[in-house]
């Protein structure tokens, strides 16, 4: 009888959700043995909840040419995921070198990848934080003016 209600204990406290079980069960009212309810605050508490997804970081930034400034790249939303204690996420980020204008705030620009080892933790895409229109043709002639200029002036002089 002991060891079902052990691993009823169990399952309720590992595969519960908020839903069937709106408070978690501190282990000391679950009839567990003392062992069982010690492996479990250390394995518990060898992972803490970690932001791997910040959507206030710029990750990267993407050119877009014709003098305009790069637009910065953004997660659209926050990610928390349990991390473990004393290792390092890996981050892998993804985006094309240039975009072509016009760009959108929102626009999709690449992808985040966050690893922990091997096990994917998270992914998020990444997206423009700003937009970008694309010059008319005024700006764009001089623009390659100004090029055209320091092309020359770095040719003439050793």
């Amino acid at each position: 009888m002991l060891s079902f209600l052990c691993s009823l204990s169990l399952s309720l406290l590992l595969f519960s959700t908020p839903k069937r079980l709106p408070t978690p069960l501190p282990l000391r009212y679950l009839p567990i043995s003392c062992d069982l309810a010690a492996l479990l605050r250390f394995g518990l508490g060898s992972y803490r909840p970690s932001l791997v997804v910040d959507p206030a970081r710029r990750y990267a930034t993407v050119e877009v040419g014709w003098g305009r400034d790069a637009v910065p790249v953004v997660a659209p939303r926050r990610i928390v995921r349990p991390a473990p204690l004393g290792r390092a996420l890996a981050e892998q980020v993804v985006v094309s070198a240039v975009a072509a204008l016009p760009v959108a705030a929102g626009q999709r620009l690449g992808t985040l990848v966050v690893r922990d080892g091997t096990r994917v933790v998270a992914r998020s895409p990444l997206v423009a934080a700003e937009a970008r229109d694309e010059p008319g043709t005024l700006a764009k002639a001089g623009w390659l003016a100004r090029r055209t200029g320091h092309n020359l002036v770095g040719l003439l002089t050793p």
